[in-house]
């Protein structure tokens, strides 16, 4: 059983990390783009990925009773 539940949890922290990295280059590159600049600052990547995160904590600690109801509307996603 607890192997399962190590298992589980580097699953979901692995994806957690992917999902943070994959969404901060994107805004990263957006910015880049919207701002006709050459190459992406790896500062700004951080800085949003730094924000994204944050933020993140923000709503599920902000919003910890309703954790059934998110997780409801992200599988409905």
């Amino acid at each position: 059983r607890y192997l399962i539940a190590v298992i589980a949890f580097f699953c979901i922290f692995g994806s957690t990390i992917t999902v943070i990295d994959g969404y901060s280059r994107v805004i990263a590159d957006s910015q880049r783009l919207l701002r006709s600049q050459a190459e992406t600052d790896p500062k700004a990547t951080s800085a949003i990925m730094l924000a994204v995160s944050l933020l993140a904590l923000g709503i599920v600690v902000f919003w910890a009773s309703a954790l059934l109801p998110m997780l409801d509307f992200a599988m409905v996603l």
